[in-house]
């Protein structure tokens, strides 16, 4: 990709603002948006139903969804923003192992999945991932009063939390991780000139930067 049409993806927690962040980047941008399939998803209220039964249908479904839009970014060579990317999947998954919706067998099968299909994938241009506590992601959550949500729990949004600061250094050992305090939203054309292209621009390359309502605080 160009730094004129980049590759971008839009990480973090359910009820972070991801979708209004990656519809108001496009708005500025003219960068197409591909959305997560949430709506699409034809296991997804049966999960919500019964977790142990439709832990692991409902996570490949997310994975070979997501893998076809990354697939798909890269073919037309016109950049876009990804709502949610593939590398993002496997902490859904060990959350719902580690809190006993997937069994071990499923969780390795699962695994062993995901490394077939990113093995040699080209990575995102940029990672753009807001952060915001648990408890303020629930809160809307709970706003936008989605049927199949209302009942997640603080304690699996917490676990989920943790497994995303892991994922944004790690992500960040490969390529440009922007983590953008989102308790506040900001504004997305700021965030994009200012901290997005920007760093494309000048600098690129794997490193995690820090961003709180639009004012850079540290570097790693």
């Amino acid at each position: 990709m160009t730094t004129s049409r980049p590759f971008v993806v839009v990480s973090g927690l359910i009820g972070v603002g991801k979708t209004t962040l990656c519809e108001r980047m496009a708005a500025a941008t003219g960068l197409t948006v591909h959305h997560e399939s949430a709506e699409t998803n034809p296991y997804l209220e049966d999960f919500y139903r019964d977790p142990r039964t439709f832990s692991f249908p409902t996570q490949v479904h997310f994975l070979n969804t997501r893998l076809r839009q990354h697939k798909a970014i890269l073919a037309k060579e016109r950049g876009g923003i990804q709502d949610r990317s593939i590398y993002e999947d496997p902490l859904f998954a060990a959350v719902q192992h580690e809190m006993g919706s997937m069994t071990d067998r499923d969780h390795d099968t699962y695994t062993d999945l995901f490394g077939n299909m990113t093995d040699n994938l080209p990575l995102p241009d940029a990672i753009v991932y807001l952060f915001a506590p648990a408890t303020t992601c629930l809160l809307r959550i709970v706003k936008r009063a989605r049927p199949c949500e209302m009942e997640m729990s603080i304690d699996y949004l917490l676990k989920l939390a943790a497994r995303y600061e892991a994922y944004a250094r790690d992500m960040a050992r490969r390529t440009l991780v922007i983590r953008v305090d989102w308790t506040a939203f900001g504004d997305a054309r700021t965030l994009w000139t200012d901290y997005v292209h920007s760093n494309l621009l000048t600098n690129g390359g794997a490193r995690l930067t820090h961003v709180v309502a639009g004012a850079t605080i540290a570097r790693t």
